[in-house]
């Protein structure tokens, strides 16, 4: 059988289209030879940089947390949407909210930078470029299992203050010392995913037509195919002309670049498209986007649009105004999450449509919305790093609109037994993604805990 399927899929002879088409004809490939697909789970991690607040996260209101409630751990249901995260609301059933989990990266720092994600290491302090990573990310960690057999082990991008840069490296690493660069202009995430076949700019133009450039691959395909295939076949490349409708205005076209204007503003939601397409076509499992990733001082990108009708107004952007005073910083807090939070919620509508499947791509995935500078504008803790976590109903995750706040652990006194680690999160999430982890990090950053998380698992 499996010989079989690969002459199948060797017969194809799929050329430029096979980062498009080929993750499907593995799927139609399977479902002919009678094998069930696999409810293989994909992994979004997006990260704001600046810090995620107790305000704008959420914390009930008439809770103002206190030396006591951060020496225990509690669980709440009854926590209110803030307007910085309320656009999320509608997936409130499927998210749960983790608080005060320890990793130590250092004191006095900006942002965790590849710490964070790989849970150990230093965070990102007074310099622009950072610390080298001091192991694999969790993001890398996943891609290695769940991307092995997609044309894109993991798609990562992001946006950053400086225009000008093609690549700027923050958060993800494929191992200790080797960082990972990615995207952060919205034309280079497109030609990765849509790379020009000609240099030719006649033919160019016509190569950005999705549909046509796949059309000879198309037709081979479906003449090898029988009539359920076909007509699975049929229902995913109406799904490519919607996508190419709606960047265009004009069936099966795609523009030369999604736009010529620049900033986080304009690239983000097209950046957030482009990688909900690439789920949906199994293009890859492992989503990273960063927004001003690493020291927010050199990396937040100005918002230009939300500062209208605000305070920020006369200012022109809405920045990270860490040391603006709290006012005017929890200010741009709520109007940059709310902005993010906005285009997050666009995302996961685009999720709620059947995958590769058959079934809504968002029944099997797991979206990670955070922020790499933890609670504030300084991380001063190690045990302030909070996640916020939604997760489809195919996911083995104990979501319920949930806020898990868990308690300090101070490393100088005795092990809080209600403490939880970061690393331990990430056991969980990579557990529920389909990738067993029994430990993360050698010594999960520090912390005194690591291992799968009973709370959520």
């Amino acid at each position: 059988m499996t010989i079989s399927r690969r002459r199948f899929l060797s017969s194809l002879g799929l050329g430029a289209a096979s980062p498009v088409l080929l993750p499907l004809a593995t799927q139609l490939s399977r479902t002919a030879w009678g094998e069930t697909p696999p409810a293989a789970k994909n992994v979004v991690f997006i990260s704001m940089s600046g810090g995620l607040p107790d305000l704008q996260l959420g914390w009930p209101s008439r809770r103002p947390m206190g030396m006591n409630d951060a020496r225990r751990a509690t669980t709440f249901t009854d926590w209110d949407y803030h307007p910085a995260l309320a656009p999320l609301a509608p997936w409130r059933d499927k998210t749960v909210i983790l608080r005060n989990l320890t990793l130590s990266l250092g004191a006095m720092q900006h942002s965790g930078g590849y710490g964070l994600l790989a849970a150990r290491g230093l965070g990102d302090g007074e310099t622009a470029l950072g610390n080298t990573p001091a192991g694999q990310t969790i993001d890398q960690v996943l891609a290695d299992r769940l991307g092995a057999e997609t044309p894109f082990r993991s798609l990562l991008f992001g946006v950053d203050q400086d225009r000008r840069k093609v690549m700027h490296e923050s958060l993800f690493a494929r191992a200790a010392g080797q960082p990972i660069s990615h995207p952060v202009q919205a034309a280079r995430l497109f030609e990765a995913l849509f790379p020009v076949a000609s240099a030719n700019q006649e033919k160019a133009a016509l190569d950005r037509r999705v549909m046509a450039r796949v059309s000879s691959d198309v037709n081979r395909l479906r003449s090898k195919l029988a009539g359920p295939e076909r007509r699975q076949l049929d229902g995913y490349l109406e799904g490519l002309e919607a996508f190419d409708r709606r960047r265009s205005g004009a069936a099966c076209l795609a523009p030369s670049a999604p736009s010529s204007e620049r900033g986080a503003v304009k690239e983000v939601p097209v950046m957030l498209e482009l990688a909900a397409t690439a789920l949906k076509c199994g293009m890859t499992k492992v989503v990273g986007c960063s927004v001003g990733g690493g020291n927010s001082h050199f990396h937040f990108p100005g918002l230009v649009g939300p500062h209208l009708g605000t305070m920020f107004e006369t200012q022109g952007f809405v920045g990270e105004h860490g040391h603006d005073g709290a006012e005017k910083y929890s200010a741009g807090r709520t109007i940059a999450w709310n902005w993010l939070s906005t285009e997050v919620a666009t995302f996961l509508r685009a999720l709620e449509a059947p995958g590769l499947s058959g079934r809504p791509l968002l029944d099997d995935t797991i979206v990670v919305l955070f922020s790499d500078s933890g609670h504030d504008h300084h991380n001063l803790e190690n045990s302030n790093w909070r996640f916020v976590v939604i997760a489809g109903q195919n996911v083995p995750l104990r979501t319920g609109g949930r806020m898990l706040s868990f308690a300090w652990d101070v490393p100088w006194e005795r092990l809080n037994a209600e403490s939880r680690s970061v690393a331990s999160f990430y056991c969980t999430l990579a557990s529920a993604a389909g990738v067993p982890l029994s430990a993360f990090a050698p010594d999960g950053g520090g912390a005194r805990t690591n291992g799968p998380l009973a709370e959520l698992a």
